[in-house]
C-alpha cells in the first residue's frame, strides 16, 4: 500500500477522540513508548445557544503542535527517529475551508447547532436521507451544519470551499494536502454509503453544494510532513503522513475485528456495537447506521448502547472524587459484590439507540428500601452500572443479529472502559458467551499504528494487519451458573428499561 521507510523506527499517532485529544509513539512492535493527552478546549459562540461547541482553529492546531512535543519529548526518542504519522479522529468532528485554505470553522461530534436544521431535512427526505448515507438524525451531518450556517451566518457561508473531517483537516495541517478519508466521509453524512463516493445528487436535492475532492482509503498516505509543520511540531519534514480514518472503525482493526459477521464494541466515551458486513445492510425502521470499513468492499452495521464510557467516568469522578485511582477503586468494590448487584439497578445508556427519532431518556438507580434494611455501598452502585453497560451491549448485539440476518461469529471489546477489569467478565456471563478482549484500552491509537504499519510496508494488508492484532486480543469466558442467574437480571433490566423510558422530569 505504499513505499517502506528503511529508517523507520517509531510511529507518532494523533488519535483525536470525542473525549479529549491523544498523541501516541509507538515502536515498530506496536508497543507505546511515549504517550500524552489533554482535554478539548472550546469556545463559547453566541449564534449558537447552549447546543454550540467549536474550537478556535489556530488554538487547536498549536494544540496539537504542543502535545506532538510532549509525546515525543517524554518517550525519550529523538524527534528523528519518528519515521511516519498516522491520524484517527472521531466522527462527524468537521471542519469548513474557504478557497484559499482559511479555516472558517472547527466543530466537534457534540455540536449540535444544527438540531432545528436537520429536523427540517429529516422531515422531508428522511428514506432518502438514510438510504444514501446510512445514517440518521440528519442534525449530526454535514449538510444541516451547513444549511446552519446559511440561515444564521451566510458571511461564512458562501465562502465555504472544502468540508473536511477533523483528522482530515489535521493531514492537512501536516501536508498541505487536501483529502478526504472514506470512512470519515461516511460518517461526516457525505457518501453514498454504498458506492462509497460522493453523494452529489443528495447534496444536490438538499441545496448544500461544496468542492468536492479527493478520496482516500484508509491506510493511505496522503502526504509527507511540510516544511512548516515540521518548525512548528518539532519533527522531520518528509515523513510520511498517513489517513487512519474514523476512531471508532480504526478501534475495530486494534481489536483485531475484520471479518464478515464479527463485531467489536471499542466502548470509549460511548459504546458502539458493529457488525462487520459484505454489503450496506439497513434496517427496517431505520434505527442503526450502515457505515464504511477501511478494508475496501466491508461496511459495519452500527447500533449504540449510548454515552456509557461518558456516564460511568461521571459515576466514577462523583463516588470517587480526584482520586488517580478512582477506576481500581471502583473496581476493587464492584468485585466484592455478586451478580445482581444486590438488588440495585442501573439506568446508564440506552437498551438500543433509535438513530431515526433521537431524543433525551430517563436514566438513574434504582435500590431496595428502607436504606434500615440494606448495607449498600459503593460496590453496588459501581457493579450495576457495568452491568447495565453490559445489558445495553446486549441489547444492541440482538438488534443488530437481527438487521446482519445471523449470529455474530466473534465478539470483541476494546476501548476505554476496558480500563474497569470486572466489565469484561460481566459482558461474557450477560452475553453467554466467549468474547476477545484487547489488551490495550486504545484500540483506536492501535489500529491507526497498523495503518501506518500497512502504508509502509510492515503488513501486505489491513486484513493482515488486523490479524496481528487479533492474535493479542485474550478470550473471557462466561461462567455458566452466572449466566443462568444473568437471564433474569437482564429481562428485568429491560422491563426497568422500558418503564423508565416513559419517565420524563
Amino acid at each position: 500500500m505504499g513505499e517502506r521507510d528503511l529508517n523507520r523506527r517509531y510511529t507518532l499517532v494523533l488519535d483525536a477522540g470525542t473525549s479529549c485529544a491523544k498523541c501516541f509513539v509507538y515502536d515498530d512492535e506496536g508497543r507505546v513508548v511515549g504517550s500524552s493527552r489533554r482535554a478539548w478546549d472550546f469556545v463559547e459562540s453566541g449564534e449558537a445557544y447552549s447546543l454550540a461547541r467549536e474550537w478556535e482553529p489556530e488554538a487547536l492546531w498549536r494544540a496539537f503542535c504542543e502535545l506532538i512535543k510532549e509525546t515525543v519529548c517524554g518517550s525519550g526518542i529523538a524527534r528523528g527517529d519518528i519515521g511516519s504519522v498516522a491520524v484517527t479522529s472521531q466522527r462527524q468532528a468537521m471542519v469548513f475551508l474557504d478557497g484559499e485554505g482559511y479555516t472558517l470553522y472547527a466543530g466537534p461530534n457534540l455540536d449540535l447547532r444544527a438540531f432545528f436544521e436537520g429536523a427540517e431535512i429529516d422531515d422531508a427526505y428522511t428514506d432518502l436521507v438514510y438510504r444514501t448515507t446510512g445514517h440518521l438524525p440528519s442534525f449530526l451531518f454535514v449538510p444541516a451544519k451547513l444549511k446552519w450556517f446559511a440561515r444564521h451566518q451566510p458571511e461564512v457561508y458562501e465562502r465555504v470551499s472544502k468540508a473536511l473531517a477533523l483528522g482530515d483537516w489535521l493531514v492537512y495541517r501536516l501536508t498541505g494536502e487536501i483529502a478526504n478519508e472514506r470512512t470519515l466521509a461516511g460518517e461526516a453524512g457525505l457518501l453514498d454509503i454504498g458506492s462509497g463516493e460522493w453523494c452529489h445528487s443528495l447534496l444536490s436535492e438538499l441545496g448544500v453544494m461544496f468542492d468536492t475532492g479527493r478520496l482516500v482509503d484508509a491506510g493511505s498516505v496522503v502526504g509527507r510532513l511540510s516544511s512548516t509543520a515540521a518548525g512548528e511540531t518539532m519533527l522531520h519534514e518528509g515523513k510520511p503522513v498517513v489517513a487512519a480514518g474514523a476512531d471508532t472503525q480504526c478501534g475495530l482493526l486494534g481489536i483485531g475485528v475484520h471479518e464478515r459477521g464479527e463485531v467489536g464494541i471499542v466502548a470509549g466515551w460511548s459504546a458502539p456495537v458493529q457488525m462487520i458486513t459484505e454489503a450496506p445492510m439497513y434496517s427496517m425502521d431505520a434505527s442503526s447506521w450502515v457505515g464504511r470499513f477501511p478494508v475496501p468492499d466491508r461496511w459495519v452495521a452500527e447500533s449504540s448502547a449510548g454515552d456509557l464510557g461518558n456516564a460511568y467516568s461521571w459515576l466514577v469522578n462523583m463516588l470517587c472524587g480526584d482520586a488517580t485511582d478512582g477506576f481500581e477503586a471502583m473496581d476493587a468494590a464492584a468485585g466484592r459484590v455478586s451478580a445482581g448487584s444486590e438488588g440495585v439497578q442501573a439506568i446508564m445508556g440506552s437498551a438500543r439507540t433509535q438513530y431515526s427519532s433521537p431524543r433525551m431518556r430517563t436514566g438513574g438507580f434504582v435500590f431496595p428500601v428502607p436504606m434500615t434494611l440494606s448495607e449498600l455501598g459503593r460496590g453496588n452502585f459501581a457493579r450495576a452500572a457495568l452491568e447495565s453497560a453490559a445489558y445495553g451491549i446486549r441489547a444492541n448485539l440482538d438488534a443488530l443479529e437481527l438487521v446482519g440476518v445471523r449470529t455474530a461469529v466473534t465478539v470483541a471489546l476494546g476501548g476505554g472502559m476496558i480500563r474497569s477489569r470486572t466489565l469484561a467478565p460481566i459482558v461474557a456471563d450477560v452475553l453467554g458467551r466467549e468474547i476477545r478482549m484487547s489488551q490495550s484500552p486504545d484500540a483506536s491509537g492501535l489500529g491507526a499504528w497498523l495503518c501506518a504499519e500497512s502504508a509502509g510496508g510492515g503488513f501486505t494488508t489491513l486484513d493482515e494487519a488486523a490479524d496481528w492484532a487479533k492474535e493479542r486480543t485474550s478470550a473471557v469466558e462466561p461462567n455458566p451458573h452466572v449466566s443462568a442467574e444473568y437471564e433474569l437480571f437482564y429481562r428485568q433490566w429491560l422491563e426497568l428499561a422500558e418503564r423508565m423510558d416513559k419517565v420524563s422530569l
